[in-house]
């Protein structure tokens, strides 16, 4: 799977930033389209309820210090271990693509006001498996401590029972029950741990049904309703990702947007070859699909992977952009489109993606550019923590 750290990291904080903006490897447009659904597996906030663990930090000044300090390193370690897992093309690159304001300044707050527990040991841990190994970390570092009807400006401050009602009209929003086994869900984010939303037809369409994430060969319905290292296969069940040169996709018959192949490994087609589970390609290889930091483009003899495009150049994708730019779509909001500059604070917007490192926020001038440090975000309303 692309960008296989980052994408754990985005899931379980709720946030997205320019290289989750599309993944084109897992793509399978003949597939009938499903709600997205279930609870992430992948490591998402520890479990724990806010209790210390192994002589971690649970709030106040040596939390935060612990926190500043791990968020300091985190970035180079991050990008020193995708670099040489080869998700991007180079150091430079992830540096250049990938901004801490996704994550640290989300958390920050919480721990200083003591709404969320800090792991100072189990972040030292994933430092270490950073360094030295091309697995996923384990990345429960966090323990929400808000109770059910607390404020909340995300459901990684609430107890791990509950999530961050942001559909209310108030800034912050409220801890909410998470749905138990045969409620309904309306999000992502609705079903307890341990739970995912499985598509059921009631009263003559779709809903999603919370029920007990599924293991290998038991009935799925699409994305992560499988337990980590399984997709939903053809057939509706659960199976091993695949490894490499494995067939994929269409070949396997996969459900749409599902990820097939093991980490660090992309289904795609090379040279007009069959769909298998490959790595990304680096600097000068067919394509197929390219490392982050590069971009698929056209040569004399065929697609090859290329640099970032500049301004007016082709992309798919903002992170197929030099810094600083972003992938304006030639029509409607998503697909090929042309590296356009992003704007800047203050000025007229239509997506987050034109904002760069802010977002596009709604004003009585009309919608613009604003900073963000990370706060959650509805449509074109942000709510963020006013604690520095």
């Amino acid at each position: 799977m692309r960008f296989a750290v980052l994408a754990t990291l985005l899931a379980s904080s709720g946030c997205l930033t320019a290289v989750d903006e599309q993944r084109d490897g897992g793509k399978d447009a003949g597939a009938t389209p499903v709600p997205d659904s279930g609870a992430d597996l992948d490591g998402g906030r520890a479990r724990d309820g806010g209790r210390d663990q192994d002589g971690g930090t649970d709030g106040g000044v040596d939390a935060l210090a612990a926190l500043d300090a791990f968020c300091l390193n985190r970035m180079t370690s991050l990008c020193e271990h995708e670099a040489r897992c080869g998700s991007f093309s180079s150091f430079a690159e992830c540096m250049s693509i990938v901004t801490q304001a996704w994550l640290c300044p989300m958390y920050r707050p919480g721990v200083k006001d003591g709404r969320i527990a800090f792991d100072a040991a189990a972040a030292m841990e994933y430092e270490r498996q950073l360094r030295t190994t091309c697995a996923v970390p384990n990345w429960d570092l966090f323990a929400g401590l808000v109770p059910l009807g607390g404020a909340c400006f995300g459901t990684q401050e609430c107890v791990s029972t509950a999530r961050c009602d942001i559909t209310l009209p108030t800034c912050p929003g409220l801890c909410v029950a998470k749905k138990q086994i045969g409620a309904v869900a309306l999000s992502v984010d609705d079903c307890a741990d341990g739970l995912a939303g499985f598509v059921t037809v009631l009263d003559g369409g779709n809903s999603l049904v919370c029920q007990p994430v599924a293991t290998l060969g038991q009935r799925c319905t699409g994305p992560r309703t499988c337990a980590r290292g399984l997709f939903c296969n053809a057939a509706g069940a659960c199976a091993a990702l695949l490894g490499p040169n494995q067939p994929c996709g269409a070949s396997d018959g996969g459900q749409t947007d599902e990820r097939w192949c093991r980490d660090y490994l992309e289904c795609q087609a090379v040279d007009a070859g069959p769909l298998e589970c490959l790595p990304p390609g680096g600097l000068g290889a067919p394509c197929g699909i390219c490392q982050l930091g590069l971009r698929c483009v056209d040569g004399t003899s065929g697609r090859f992977c290329g640099p970032r495009g500049i301004d007016g150049q082709s992309c798919n994708a903002s992170y197929e952009c030099v810094e600083g730019l972003f992938c304006q779509p030639t029509s409607g909001i998503w697909g090929a489109g042309l590296c356009r500059m992003t704007a800047g604070v203050g000025d007229p917007c239509t997506s987050n993606y034109e904002c760069g490192r802010g977002v596009c926020e709604w004003t009585p001038q009309g919608s613009r550019c604003v900073a963000s440090d990370g706060g959650w975000h509805q449509g074109f309303t942000v709510c963020e923590d006013p604690t520095p």
